[in-house]
């Protein structure tokens, strides 16, 4: 097997071919609303020598690496150790990224950021602003995953706020907005990927991940849910001018009310009645998630191996048809890895956490419609406004 796994603790290398050695890695978050979680990694090795705990201390910094013979290697991990836990047979450590771990212990000031500005544009600032005053040490400035965001923001100076909890706040004010963690490779930084409404297109800015021919990689144990609490008829969007709203009489008329509110600091009435709008049609039949989706990395090409290895959060994952009629095309919100050591091998099985790809997808623009479409091949039923299949 080519496949190899590394680790350094503050820089120097330890020994991953030890059995008993287990890596857990948490990256990303499981359903597609809200903000990522920072990436944690939980390691556990059987030793009864108390030297071990000189090496496995508080603050320390650790990373992982996955490597395939000529591929570039891959960095899984980088964190700092938080709770170190042993039983004199035992040790167990949890790290925990210095990426949006950072940005979640940081408090700042912001002034000057009134006045109105895209999604992307602003929270990369207020990175970048953050990192200049020490947070996520290491890790490259912020770099935009969309070229456009949907929403021009108004967001008045803030005094005192905590960096991670105000970046969550103001994914409401756009859809499909969120940043979440790249760790790259091992020659480079670690940076933060801003992710912005038109990410999430047919050919999604963050690329695509086919799996679809993995069919043994893939093990058994999947489990797809869809959840009436998930459903929505009746949305409240709040923004700077005030309240706007949307709702369908039919089905609050059929199932009663299932509503939701959200708070933003969208600028413009049009847009913030598109945010009601969208958060009803696009959640009045809940779709289908995926979870326990376990694909083991070793059955997979080096290629793809190298490729997947650092997936991200918004990247389009393509499945095999797991049941007649199923979707193929999922968005990929995050992942567990389990990494082990055993007869002479390392184990490495990655489980996925994925969205259905028409809950989320972005509106189609003008340009992106194939020049062979004719008004006569689309059905009868489509309505512009239930299906955003076109918007200006």
């Amino acid at each position: 097997m080519s496949w190899t796994l590394s680790g350094t603790i503050d820089g120097t290398g330890f020994d991953t071919d030890i059995v008993g050695w287990r890596f857990t890695i948490t990256y990303g978050r499981q359903e597609p609303s809200g903000q990522p979680n920072p990436t944690q990694l939980t390691a556990t090795v059987v030793s009864s020598d108390p030297a071990i705990l000189d090496d496995w201390q508080i603050g320390k910094l650790v990373e992982l690496f996955s490597a395939d013979t000529g591929y570039t290697t891959q960095r899984l991990f980088r964190g700092a150790i938080t709770d170190c836990q042993w039983d004199g047979h035992r040790l167990q450590i949890i790290a925990v990224s210095n990426g949006l771990g950072s940005l979640n212990r940081t408090v700042m000031n912001y002034t000057g950021i009134g006045g109105g500005g895209r999604f992307d544009q602003l929270v990369q600032q207020m990175i970048t602003d953050s990192q200049l005053a020490g947070a996520a040490p290491g890790w490259s400035n912020p770099f935009i995953a969309s070229s456009e965001a949907f929403a021009m923001l108004d967001i008045p100076d803030q005094t005192a706020v905590n960096v991670g909890q105000f970046i969550s706040g103001l994914t409401a004010s756009e859809p499909n907005g969120f940043v979440a963690e790249q760790f790259g490779v091992s020659s480079g930084s670690p940076s933060f990927f801003v992710s912005a409404y038109f990410q999430r297109n047919p050919t999604p800015i963050a690329g695509s991940i086919d799996l679809s021919g993995y069919t043994a990689a893939l093990l058994d144990g999947w489990t797809a849910t869809r959840r009436v609490a998930d459903k929505v008829n009746s949305a409240a969007v709040t923004w700077s001018g005030g309240v706007a709203q949307y709702s369908d009489p039919t089905s609050v008329s059929t199932y009663g009310p299932y509503a939701v509110s959200a708070n933003t600091y969208v600028a413009d009435s049009t847009q913030a009645e598109y945010l009601a709008s969208r958060l009803v049609q696009r959640n009045l039949q809940p779709f289908w998630r995926l979870t326990g989706i376990r694909l083991d990395m070793m059955l997979l090409s080096p290629a793809d191996r190298a490729l997947f290895a650092n997936a991200l959060t918004g990247e389009l994952v393509e499945l095999p048809e797991l049941w007649t009629g199923a979707q193929t095309l999922w968005w990929l919100e995050g992942f567990v890895d389990s990494i082990g050591y055993s007869n002479g091998a390392h184990h490495w099985v990655r489980e996925l956490f994925l969205s259905d790809y028409d809950q989320t997808a972005a509106a189609q623009q003008w340009d992106e419609v194939t020049p062979t479409l004719v008004w006569d091949s689309v059905p009868g039923t489509v309505t512009w406004n239930d299906t955003e299949l076109l918007e200006l």
